[in-house]
């Protein structure tokens, strides 16, 4: 059971949703940027691998976020959002409205992405 109110419940429903639509949108923009001109000389080639490569992190950035959002919509839908999918620790409101997606609290979080690093 959430510690979120109805209301707060719904608004946070309509920013994940929001948000999933968009990230699609930009996935097929991703999608629809891939062909390109023939490369005129070698600068012009490394020019496109340098934006291949930036669009590639883009695309990857997206993802990731699409699924992050969909989930907390998961989340959202079992009556499971803000509460840390780690400990069960009740996510503040605060954290929340900054990253609604968030899935753990912030200590959470820090000893995760420090076992990442």
């Amino acid at each position: 059971m959430s510690h979120l109110k109805p209301d707060d419940l719904e608004r946070f429903r309509d920013l994940l949703t929001a948000r999933s639509q968009a990230l699609r949108v930009e996935l097929l923009a991703h999608d629809g940027a891939q062909a390109r001109e023939p490369v005129e000389n070698v600068r012009d080639e490394a020019e496109d691998r340098r934006g291949d490569e930036v669009r590639a992190a883009e695309r990857l950035r997206d993802e990731t976020e699409l699924r992050e959002s969909e989930a907390a919509l998961a989340r959202l839908e079992i009556g499971r959002f803000g509460s840390c999918i780690e400990c069960d620790v009740r996510i503040p409101s605060a954290r929340l409205e900054a990253q609604p997606s968030a899935a753990r609290c912030i200590a959470c979080q820090e000893r995760l992405e420090s076992s990442l690093a």
